[in-house]
């Protein structure tokens, strides 16, 4: 039997989002400690490395620090006690639509009302669109890496999002899930297709990506090793 590395193991248990808030205290406990030691403004490469110590996706340590920095402790505690009509609380997609409004009093209105009307992540996010200027939300864009690792690493990310994504609507076996949504027989034909070719397509992507982070090696343009890589090898 295989062994299951730590990306294996990260993506079997689903974290909530108090774990996400430790993680993102570390990350920024860290990112400070770096900043003393090398007096620079900004700590390059801790994201990354806590996104390969922990088999976790570079964006969601990003999300995990974003949420560490935008919520004090106590902030953090009040968002933890608040529920939902049938008792559970907010889960992690509503806390990360939460990061997209910077303005706190405005946050944390959205988010007690969340609970108390028992809205969706959907609901939640179609609010926050319909009150809160786009220029006012966190999360729109991207930011560029600043490595060919990097860069990597954030793709692969997506990939991984975009199969777990896939992977619920495989799990329904043709059938209403569990929770009561729809599965991906019920989509129209033409859409259902596209969508498991593109699944497919995705997967050999996440492949091949995950093989060339694994060896080490920068891609060149067309996506095999470059040929300086090559002609060390045949060299060595």
């Amino acid at each position: 039997m295989a062994k299951k590395t730590g990306r294996n193991r990260a993506n079997e248990q689903p974290w909530g989002f108090r774990q996400y808030y430790r993680l993102g205290r570390e990350v920024v406990d860290a990112s400070r400690q770096y900043r003393h030691q090398n007096g620079t403004r900004y700590a390059r490469g801790v994201v990354l490395r806590f996104a390969d110590e922990r088999g976790i996706g570079y964006d969601l340590v990003h999300k995990a620090r974003q949420f560490a920095e935008m919520y004090t402790e106590g902030e953090f505690q009040a968002l933890c006690k608040l529920r939902r009509p049938d008792g559970t609380p907010l889960d992690w997609s509503q806390v990360q639509y939460l990061l997209r409004v910077r303005d706190k009093r405005v946050r944390n209105r959205f988010q007690r009302q969340a609970a108390r009307e028992g809205w969706s992540s959907w609901q939640l996010l179609q609010a926050i669109r319909a009150e809160v200027p786009r220029r006012s939300q966190g999360g729109q864009r991207y930011k560029r890496a600043q490595s060919v690792a990097e860069a990597l690493v954030q793709v692969e990310s997506m990939t991984a999002r975009w199969l777990r994504w896939a992977r619920v609507y495989d799990e329904a076996n043709g059938s209403a899930s569990v929770s009561g949504g729809v599965s991906l027989e019920e989509l129209p034909r033409g859409l259902r297709t596209s969508l498991k070719r593109t699944t497919a397509e995705i997967a050999q992507l996440q492949t091949k990506i995950q093989r060339v982070i694994e060896a080490g090696e920068r891609p060149g343009k067309s996506g095999r090793p470059s040929r300086n890589s090559r002609t060390a090898k045949a060299s060595s």
